[in-house]
């Protein structure tokens, strides 16, 4: 694996086809979300599947109806795909996020998941 897109770059982060590698902007995507799913990224933001529980549990006080955790990956996903519509379709850690949510989407459909607190 190569080097992942750095999301936060000075040249309003638009990405660009890598020529020494041989590599596009979707094969860095991936690879960057991939990154960022797979290495301990628990130190800055918890476990992912424990922090998508909580939400669901707040989410779900919050709105009076029952949230899960799959429905917090997919709306996270949600907002990611808003945020590339209304703000900066260039900002390539818009669709790093989206690839990154939807894989823990079916991480947690594939029963990987901590039980959902359904109507608590």
């Amino acid at each position: 694996m190569g080097r992942p897109i750095k999301t936060r770059a000075r040249n309003n982060n638009k990405a660009q086809y890598d020529p020494v590698r041989g590599q596009g902007v979707a094969s860095r995507v991936l690879e960057t979300a991939l990154d960022y799913v797979s290495n301990d990224r628990g130190k800055s933001h918890g476990d992912a599947k424990a922090n998508f529980h909580h939400i669901a549990s707040l989410w779900s006080a919050y709105v009076g109806v029952p949230i899960s955790s799959l429905d917090v990956c997919q709306m996270m996903t949600l907002l990611k795909i808003s945020r590339s519509k209304i703000g900066s379709s260039t900002h390539m850690d818009h669709y790093v996020d989206q690839c990154g949510y939807s894989a823990l989407a079916a991480e947690i459909a594939n029963g990987d998941d901590i039980p959902d607190n359904q109507g608590e």
